[in-house]
């Protein structure tokens, strides 16, 4: 995590001073509000991996000081207009670092620390300028007259060398050979101070390898080649899991879209910023995405599609008691006679009193909003056999009705006797949608009763195909940024959601807005 620390008060002058660490953390800086990220690229991109000698340099009218520390591998970096050519940054870098190894110990900065050193900072910059220019071009110049060596021998040039000068410089023997009593003292310790400083350049070479290779991949974990691994994520996603969570959203299902989140994220090179959190929102964005958006079906197009070629399109509509599945059919029925399609509705719950008459209510309703001809009510009253009673419907109907929607009795998950015979209905009438009808009010318990339901008809289903292809969930007016459980439905039954109910009206039935749900949660996190 950066920790972007408030500084009370900052020079009007100066840009930007900031101390951060060779992974990317943010330690401490100046001026929050007008701070300029591309400023800090440049920084990395033109002064850093281009100028590794110095520890200064311009670019685009703003001056760039820095110095690093090796004990816990930070930079101090300040940034000031060209124009004002302070003399004092120099120093007071320095003094920042001076006065920063005394307090830091490796760990972020608490707010007493950030405030001490902000205080530390703006005193120091006062200092220095009542110091006056005390800084870059004056700070270790030498001066002009410096002390001579006396005992250096005088040089002589090319013109005044006598013959006598000459030979005794010549240490050419005839035989090529250079015999070491031929060698004034003078020139053997010539020669040792050469063999000395050749060896001392061979073993510089070989530190300032190792030093540049430090330096070098320094500077590549800041230009972003860092890669990020799962450990440096880990807290992260721990706390993104539990604010899933607080918004309804499954355990299983909140681990399973920040895990893909981050698995895309992790192993991906980042900057001296480390990961945005635009980056984070991205990926996690990308992840409940290809969650809730599924495969996307049109079933009007469907509908129209079967039409032309003289087929009815039949929907089954199950779902645990109470749900709302003979109102959702009424706002079916709706849609589809808004449409122009004729719907025949089937009375398959032969089981729950009272469930016949409310659908009979809803088609007087809708047939006096359209008219008699576009639908119908097909039922065979209470304790028959519902593929009896759609077998009957679809005889009399197929001709005359686009749609024929039947409802089902609602049943609990456990109960093995009429999930089997669900499952049979289904797999018997190879409906064109299965459709299961969940709530949005019941949180993680509709995401068990979606499991097993789907695990029990796939268990009784001859082919043990999957027996959902669609998802309706209802009362998600009432939840209001709840809407973790739309999340676990998609997951759980890996079928689109054809519609949300979001009240009691005919209208209130609405394709999935994905971006709406999408952003309550992100925006919630």
């Amino acid at each position: 995590m950066h920790i972007f620390a408030p500084t009370p008060t900052s020079h009007p002058l100066i840009d930007f001073f900031a101390i951060f660490k060779s992974t990317g953390l943010l330690l401490w800086r100046s001026n929050p509000d007008p701070f300029n990220p591309s400023q800090l690229n440049t920084f990395i991109i033109e002064a850093l991996s281009k100028l590794l000698s110095k520890n200064y340099t311009t670019v685009n009218d703003l001056d760039y000081h820095w110095r690093f520390s090796s004990k816990f591998n930070l930079v101090f970096l300040c940034i000031t207009r060209q124009i004002y050519n302070f003399k004092f940054i120099p120093d007071l870098i320095i003094e920042m670092e001076k006065y920063f190894d005394g307090v830091y110990d490796g760990a972020e900065l608490s707010t007493y620390q950030t405030g001490q050193v902000s205080s530390f900072y703006i005193d120091k910059i006062g200092e220095l300028e009542s110091a006056g220019d005390v800084g870059l071009k004056s700070v270790g110049k030498k001066k002009k007259d410096a002390v001579k060596n006396v005992n250096k021998k005088q040089r002589k040039w090319l013109d005044s060398y006598t013959k006598s000068d000459m030979k005794e410089l010549d240490m050419n023997p005839e035989n090529g050979e250079i015999k070491e009593d031929e060698i004034t003292d003078e020139m053997k310790l010539i020669m040792d101070k050469k063999s000395s400083v050749v060896e001392k350049k061979d073993e510089a070479l070989v530190t300032t390898e190792n030093m540049d290779n430090k330096v070098q991949n320094f500077l590549l974990s800041l230009i972003g080649q860092k890669t990020i691994t799962e450990s440096e994520l880990e807290r992260t996603k721990e706390k993104i899991v539990q604010n899933l969570v607080g918004l309804n959203v499954a355990v299983s299902t909140a681990e399973n879209i920040v895990n893909n989140a981050f698995a895309r994220i992790l192993g991906k090179k980042i900057g001296i910023l480390g990961i945005s959190a635009s980056t984070v929102r991205k990926e996690l964005t990308n992840s409940i995405n290809h969650i809730i958006q599924k495969s996307y079906i049109d079933i009007l197009e469907e509908i129209s599609a079967s039409k032309s070629k003289s087929k009815q399109y039949t929907i089954i509509l199950m779902g645990v008691n109470g749900v709302g599945k003979s109102t959702t059919i009424s706002k079916l029925c709706f849609l589809f006679l808004s449409h122009g399609f004729s719907v025949a509705v089937v009375g398959g719950d032969t089981f729950r009193s009272g469930a016949i008459e409310q659908l009979n209510v809803h088609v007087k309703r809708l047939k006096k909003l359209f008219s008699n001809d576009m639908i119908e009510l097909y039922q065979k009253g209470y304790g028959k056999d519902p593929i009896t009673v759609f077998n009957e419907a679809s005889k009399l109907s197929r001709n005359k009705f686009d749609v024929m929607i039947v409802d089902t009795a609602g049943r609990m998950q456990g109960n093995k006797p009429l999930m089997k015979s669900l499952s049979l209905f289904i797999n018997e009438v190879n409906f064109d949608k299965n459709i299961f009808v969940g709530e949005a009010l019941v949180g993680n318990e509709g995401l068990d009763q979606l499991r097993m339901f789907k695990e029990s008809l796939q268990s009784y289903s001859k082919t043990g195909s999957d027996c959902i292809n669609g998802l309706i969930i209802t009362k998600v007016d009432t939840v209001g940024d709840m809407v973790g459980s739309i999340l676990n439905m998609s997951y759980i039954s890996n079928a689109p959601i054809l519609f949300i109910g979001t009240g009691q009206q005919y209208t209130d039935l609405h394709p999935l807005n994905a971006d709406k749900i999408i952003n309550q949660l992100i925006t919630s996190l």
